[in-house]
C-alpha cells in the first residue's frame, strides 16, 4: 500500500507544473485540446512496446551488459525510474547516457538480441511492423497502420538512440490520428485471436456431441 502511495504522489507531482499551475501537456500533442492529447496518448502507448524483445525491457539490457563488461549494479540503478516514469524503453539510454562508443556498442548489441537491427547496421523496420502486427496491441487496427507508416518513415536514428526513433513515430501517431479515431473503444487483436479460438472450440465440441448423437 505504502509502494502504490508513492508510485501516485510521484505520477501526480510529474504532471504538476511548478507552481501550481496546473497539468503539463504532452509535448507531443501540441496544439491539441488536454482531453484529446489524453484520448491519443492513450491510444498510441503501444510504441513504447516496439523496442522489448521477447524477454521483456530488461532481460537483454543484462545480457549485454555482461557481455560488455558494464557493472550489473549500473543497470539496476536505472530501472526504478525508467519504471516509475512508464519509460521501461529508456533504460538502455539510461544505462549509458553520453554518446560514447560503447554507448553505441551497448545500443546495437541490445537491438541485435530483440532482433531489431539489420546486418548493415541500421533498424530493423520491417521486423518492428511484423512485430506491431503480430502482436495486436491495445489498440485500433487504424492506428495500427498509422504506426507502421511511421515506423517506415521516420529517419533512422544517431548512433542507434532508439529513444529517439519511438519519439518521432509517438509524436507521429498522435498527430496522424484521424478526428473521431481517438473517442473510439480500443481492442486487442490477441484478445480477438483467442475469442476467435474459443469459438472455434465451440464448434468442435458441437460436432463431437453431433458425432455421439
Amino acid at each position: 500500500m505504502v509502494l502504490l502511495l508513492v508510485s501516485l504522489l510521484h505520477q501526480a507531482y510529474s504532471l504538476a507544473v511548478p507552481g501550481g499551475l496546473g497539468p503539463v501537456q504532452d509535448p507531443a500533442c501540441g496544439g491539441l485540446g488536454p482531453g484529446e492529447c489524453m484520448a491519443r496518448t492513450s491510444k498510441c502507448k503501444l510504441v513504447k512496446k516496439l523496442a522489448s524483445g521477447s524477454g521483456g525491457p530488461v532481460k537483454g539490457v543484462f545480457d549485454c551488459a555482461k557481455t560488455l563488461g558494464i557493472p550489473k549494479t549500473q543497470v539496476i540503478a536505472v530501472l526504478g525510474p525508467a519504471f516509475s516514469e512508464g519509460h521501461p524503453e529508456s533504460i538502455v539510454d539510461r544505462v549509458i547516457p553520453n554518446d560514447t562508443v560503447t554507448a553505441t556498442q551497448f545500443r546495437k548489441c541490445v537491438l541485435t538480441t530483440s532482433g531489431l537491427i539489420t546486418p548493415n547496421g541500421t533498424l530493423a523496420r520491417p521486423a518492428m511492423v511484423n512485430k506491431l502486427v503480430s502482436k495486436g496491441v491495445f489498440t485500433h487496427p487504424t492506428i495500427i497502420d498509422i504506426v507502421a507508416a511511421a515506423i517506415t518513415n521516420c529517419p533512422e536514428p544517431p548512433n542507434l538512440k532508439m529513444t529517439a526513433f519511438l519519439e518521432c513515430v509517438r509524436a507521429t501517431c498522435i498527430q496522424s490520428m484521424p478526428p473521431g479515431v481517438s473517442a473510439l473503444p480500443t481492442f486487442s487483436l490477441e484478445d480477438k485471436s483467442g475469442k476467435e479460438k474459443e469459438e472455434e472450440d465451440d464448434d468442435d465440441d458441437d460436432d463431437d456431441d453431433d458425432d455421439d448423437d
